[in-house]
């Protein structure tokens, strides 16, 4: 809804900037500014309207945008509406209608960002999905759910547990009878995501082949983890999501129902396997991209790729 009433007073906020008369710019024709209240000087001058009371006591500047104006972002569900239309208007100078959409859609996922920040006390924490059981169907509801997640504002996220987390799925089963194939393949499915959390102790339960495996993917995690921390300072500061739908990232080139693979970030298309077995296809979006054998692609094109057990497919966007 906020967002509906920023982008639906663009057009009058535009205006008002063209004929000077912009809420806090104090230059309403030599008269007092229309964001500023309780002058008793008549309005006639600018230097003392400025700093006058305003509407929630935020400063005269932040008229323009809104900031720190309780009245405002309280008509708006908590989005500041004038920070919305300021982003609006820039984009619309750069790139027109299409420009002020795009630069509105990341001011509100700023905004949103900086809400769940708000309601996890103001402390640097991190969520996690909810427990997914031992199955390859929980393994396949990874990613679309981890996407979910960074669109709600939930970027740096922990996508449940390697294995499943949820404890009732594995009563009655054999331990020494689990499946390590779905293992093997659910650590690499966390392996290029924000985090990696184990359900048991991996030399517990795998044999040292498979535990082989893990370890590595462990290891690549750990070498990516100064990109991952880099994509986690870009979506403080603009909400967009750390793990992205391909969707998200390459509009309009078929991917709206792909569910297997995602962007960390915009340079990393992972495509781990979700399901028994050990051949995929790929979708590459435009664009020339090197795989994890330095193998090199020219998208778009879709690929069908050999997946043995120790490999997880990505792909690195280097043009």
């Amino acid at each position: 809804e906020g967002t509906s009433n920023a982008i639906n007073d663009l057009q009058n906020l535009r205006e008002k900037v063209k004929d000077g008369k912009a809420e806090g710019n104090g230059s309403d024709n030599g008269n007092q500014s229309s964001g500023s209240k309780g002058s008793d000087d008549g309005g006639n001058d600018n230097a003392n309207s400025k700093g006058k009371n305003t509407e929630g006591n935020g400063k005269p500047e932040d008229l323009k945008t809104g900031t720190n104006n309780p009245a405002q972002t309280a008509k708006t569900g908590g989005l500041d509406k004038g920070n919305i239309a300021s982003a609006a208007m820039k984009g619309a100078g750069e790139n027109g209608v299409q420009g002020a959409a795009t630069e509105a859609t990341k001011e509100v996922a700023k905004q949103e960002a900086k809400k769940q920040f708000m309601k996890m006390g103001g402390q640097a924490l991190v969520q996690r999905l909810g427990d997914k059981d031992y199955s390859w169907n929980a393994v396949g509801l990874l990613i679309p759910d981890m996407i979910a997640a960074g669109l709600l504002g939930y970027a740096y996220a922990c996508p449940d547990m390697i294995g499943g987390g949820q404890f009732g799925s594995f009563l009655g089963v054999d331990q020494t009878k689990l499946d390590q194939e779905l293992i093997v393949r659910s650590c690499q499915v966390h392996t290029l995501m924000p985090m990696m959390q184990f359900s048991v102790a991996p030399w517990r339960i795998l044999d040292e082949k498979h535990l082989a495996i893990c370890r590595d993917y462990a290891h690549l995690h750990e070498k990516m983890g100064g990109y991952i921390l880099e994509q986690a300072r870009h979506s403080a500061e603009t909400g967009e999501p750390i793990l992205r739908h391909m969707e998200y990232a390459f509009p309009h080139q078929g991917f709206i129902d792909c569910k297997d693979q995602f962007m960390l970030g915009d340079k990393y298309l992972v495509a781990p396997i979700v399901t028994k077995g050990h051949k995929r296809k790929v979708m590459l979006p435009k664009g020339q991209w090197k795989d994890d054998t330095g193998k090199k692609f020219r998208g778009p094109k879709t690929i069908e790729i050999e997946v043995p057990l120790e490999r997880l497919p990505w792909f690195e966007k280097i043009k």
